[in-house]
């Protein structure tokens, strides 16, 4: 995963909210038979403003990379 710029509007820290967790499926007699993945929605939160980027939510793993990618575009500065 890429190192998350600073806030574009403050200079602050961002951090990546995202989490994924395998909940273990059972079957009726209590057989284990498999695993699935909940994950929350992955974002990017400045520590300092609260400013807050792109919320992905497809419940995949490369949800955060999305949000690192969207939070770290910049649009190049105009001289």
């Amino acid at each position: 995963m890429r190192q998350l710029k600073p806030c574009p509007f403050c200079g602050g820290e961002a951090v990546l909210y995202h989490e994924t967790n395998l909940i273990p499926v059972y079957d009726e007699n209590g057989a284990y038979i498999g695993a699935d993945i909940d994950a929350s929605p992955a974002y990017v939160e400045c520590m300092d403003c609260g400013a807050m980027g792109q919320t992905f939510d497809n419940g995949e793993e490369e949800d955060g990379n999305k949000a690192v990618a969207a939070w770290n575009k910049r649009k190049e500065q105009i001289k």
